[in-house]
């Protein structure tokens, strides 16, 4: 945020370039969340700055902070579970101390052969960290594969015996023993180049049955008349389904995106709005009186002209279109299921009680003509 100033008139930009931060008398950085700020860096040029400058510029960064957050939400809600291949990473793994000269090699010779192959960096600390660096998630595999290969502590876990015979010499189970290792070893060696470690998640393809809670009286809302809703959404994942009397939900299937078609569509049928907490949510209609956003799947409230912005709003057109994602807070839910949202609790850093006290909500749902300037609108240079 910046400001041009001259004499008494000021001016508050938002989203200043080279240009203006050289001309301008403010740099104010602001970042944070929708619920608040988090952190700020402010240089000025001039002696200081009047308290209504500071307020416009917080008021103002907030609202552009709020729209930047609505696109990032729309295009990417959550971060991703894993990172992408090409992005840079750091992976730590552990050796004991004696398999340290195995990785370094005679003269480094087996470390920069696997740092050449692989394209990674490589540092070993006296401890038996060692830390691999690379901007391919491929290569950091290729490379803790080998790390492994060379520095696993071979031993054995289980044996199970039969014999046909009497008994056997001492000579024979110690060549048994160290052949089985050497077989071991080349197993894992393989098993290893392929897949160095776990996979953080299950592949799609691999069977799995996933819980989760939804409430009793939600039950219903899954099962559908004559179990109509459910059974769609068994044929239509391919998935198995079973709810348990206490709103326990168990999904089993063999494909990952089909357990994960199915469980977005159970959560959509049963979340319960919470009062008090941020969704970005979608314009689905717009009226006289405000605005309906649909903030969860299958989910709308209204948004009441009145909480529409931090200013005074005439028309609800002014300020958002059919279709608009906007960030807005549950403030109330009627016992009917109704829900009450507001804009102007995000934008203004209110709580839900808060917001419900400014609720200009008319009694015969219709908004009231006047032509006085509600409380708290403020000055819009």
């Amino acid at each position: 945020m910046g400001v041009i100033t001259e004499g008494d008139r000021w001016a508050v930009l938002t989203d200043i370039q080279g240009v203006e931060d050289h001309l301008g008398d403010m740099d104010f950085k602001v970042t944070g969340t929708a619920q608040g700020i988090t952190a700020i860096q402010l240089d000025i040029k001039i002696s200081g700055l009047r308290w209504e400058i500071i307020e416009e510029t917080l008021n103002r960064a907030r609202e552009a902070r709020l729209q930047i957050l609505d696109v990032m939400n729309a295009t990417l809600a959550a971060p991703r579970q894993e990172l992408s291949i090409y992005a840079p990473r750091i992976q730590t793994v552990k050796i004991p101390v004696d398999k340290i000269g195995a990785l370094i090699g005679p003269g480094g010779k087996t470390i920069r052969k696997i740092i050449e192959d692989t394209g990674v960096s490589i540092n070993v600390e006296d401890d038996g960290t060692v830390c691999v660096a690379s901007n391919n998630g491929e290569a950091s595999k290729a490379a803790l594969a080998r790390i492994s290969a060379l520095t696993s502590v071979a031993g054995i876990t289980a044996i199970q015996l039969d014999i046909k015979i009497s008994g056997l010499r001492w000579e024979i189970i110690e060549e048994t023993l160290n052949r089985a290792r050497e077989a071991r070893l080349q197993i894992l060696n393989v098993m290893n180049a392929t897949l160095a470690a776990p996979r953080q998640e299950l592949s799609i393809y691999a069977p799995r049955i996933q819980t989760v809670k939804i409430p009793v009286d939600k039950i219903g809302a899954l099962i559908g008349p004559g179990g109509k809703t459910i059974r769609k959404i068994i044929e239509d994942t391919g998935v198995s389904i079973n709810v348990e009397d206490d709103g326990t939900v168990c999904v089993a299937s063999n494909n990952g995106e089909a357990s994960k078609a199915a469980l977005a569509r159970i959560s959509a049928l049963t979340s319960v709005a919470e009062i008090g907490r941020i969704y970005t949510g979608k314009v689905v209609r717009i009226t006289d009186f405000g605005a309906f956003v649909e903030f969860m799947p299958g989910q709308d409230g209204l948004v009441h002209i009145s909480q529409l912005a931090d200013f005074r709003v005439n028309k609800v057109e002014d300020v958002v279109r059919l279709g608009d994602d906007i960030t807005v807070m549950v403030v109330d839910v009627s016992p009917d299921g109704k829900v009450r949202l507001s804009r102007q609790a995000v934008l203004l850093g209110w709580t839900a009680e808060e917001a419900r006290s400014h609720d200009q909500r008319p009694s015969g749902g219709s908004r009231p003509h006047r032509d006085g300037d509600r409380g708290g609108s403020r000055d819009r240079r």
